[in-house]
């Protein structure tokens, strides 16, 4: 399972909530994905996602909540096992983050950071 980290979100609306969040990304590797693909790619252990805590230099995993009436989103759940508010802290994505790739892509297409195609394979 490889681990990409996630340094960017959108927002649909505001104010912004967990649940709000609609796409995860990075903004200089120029990838950004949906919630449900990255949902999707977590529960088939394919990819995980994480945070930079700056203050403690670790890495904080994303998790997805799944609560009764509720779409399932993700959240940053801190080392005790704590949900902590991590990915609301991050920028927004960037108009240019994430743009589509110039071909479709295929199977067996392999991310690379210098050409963002499929940073998932979950689609």
């Amino acid at each position: 399972m490889r681990s990409l980290e996630v340094n960017c979100i959108t927002l649909s609306t505001r104010p912004p909530h967990h649940d709000l969040i609609t796409h995860i990304g990075h903004s200089q590797l120029k990838w950004r994905i949906d919630i449900a693909q990255a949902i999707r790619c977590m529960d088939r252990d394919i990819e995980r996602y994480y945070v930079v805590d700056r203050l403690r230099r670790q890495w904080v995993y994303l998790d997805v909540v799944r609560e009764p009436g509720q779409l399932p989103h993700l959240r940053a759940r801190d080392e005790r096992g704590e949900w902590a508010d991590h990915l609301l802290a991050l920028p927004h994505c960037g108009p240019d983050c994430g743009a589509p790739p110039a071909k479709p892509c295929r199977a067996g297409d392999r991310f690379h950071p210098l050409r963002p195609c499929c940073p998932c394979r979950c689609r």
